[in-house]
């Protein structure tokens, strides 16, 4: 059974390793081969030390024998960015009205253990209890594991899509849920 609480500066490593490797096999065939293997996980460490630092999102941890194994960041959903959705020159949605799961992973050494679901509903209700009343998420079309463990946790695709600007250019799709009460 995982722990999941608020991530902190000593938790950047833990959380790079998660995105590196869920990047690495979980997009395997949907995003360019070279690009997945340049990804490094020292400099996705530096990273996440520094959006941890400016607490612009919240990044929940689910911790495994004190190793993360997973993560969810969170925040107001992101009504118009440039740059690829980057959080720092987005523009966010009102208080009180849409939130996003901007990321959520978990190390494929953890897949089918129960940790994704776990952290996905500690995620989702902490953004009820922030008073978000919708939620939206994007995930890779072509992605097929993570849109049915989605769509098991009651979201729906919104018919919205984007190309993403990295290498290979892979379709994402919008995904959302009302989360009243």
């Amino acid at each position: 059974m995982a722990t999941i609480r608020l991530a902190t500066t000593a938790d950047a490593r833990g959380l790079a390793e998660v995105r590196v490797r869920g990047w690495q096999v979980g997009y395997e065939g949907i995003v360019d081969a070279e690009f997945l293997a340049a990804m490094s996980v020292d400099q996705n460490e530096a990273r996440w030390s520094e959006i941890i630092e400016a607490q612009g999102e919240q990044i929940r941890v689910a911790i495994v024998d004190g190793r993360v194994v997973g993560f969810a960041s969170s925040g107001p959903y992101r009504v118009e960015s440039e740059d690829d959705k980057t959080l720092n020159t987005a523009v966010f949605a009102e208080p009180g009205s849409i939130g996003e799961l901007y990321g959520f992973y978990v190390h494929p050494d953890s897949w089918g253990t129960g940790v994704a679901n776990d952290l996905h509903d500690h995620a989702v209700d902490a953004l009820r209890a922030d008073g978000w009343v919708r939620l939206k998420l994007w995930v890779l079309a072509d992605n097929a594991r993570a849109r049915r463990f989605y769509e098991r946790h009651g979201w729906t695709a919104d018919g919205a899509s984007e190309t993403l600007s990295i290498q290979g250019a892979p379709l994402e799709v919008r995904y959302e849920m009302a989360v009243l009460g």
